[in-house]
């Protein structure tokens, strides 16, 4: 059922589209295994759309988060740090307080 949604919703709409539009920091992982998204893909095509993104390659395959989960809470927190601190300069509205 999983890899079905995958395909679906990858089939609705251009990745390339998608990543034409994206103008926040984005922090790209990937595993040196990947058999879905080898590096060569990432730094070959998905780095084209994302020039400024920070690029980091764990020693796994394409489950990343399955695979080494504390290293991608530890990436995933120091990219969130800094994006909080440059908070004011990329004009982030802050959230709605209820």
């Amino acid at each position: 059922a999983a890899l079905k949604g995958t395909s679906d919703m990858c089939s609705r709409e251009s990745l390339v589209d998608v990543a034409r539009s994206v103008r926040i920091p984005t922090l790209i992982i990937t595993g040196t295994s990947d058999p879905l998204m080898p590096p060569a893909y990432i730094r070959e095509e998905v780095l084209a759309y994302f020039p400024h993104a920070r690029v980091v390659q764990l020693p796994c395959g394409h489950e990343i988060p399955y695979e080494m989960p504390a290293e991608t809470a530890w990436l995933l927190e120091a990219f969130l740090a800094g994006v909080q601190g440059c908070r004011a300069t990329l004009a982030v509205p802050d959230p709605v307080k209820t």
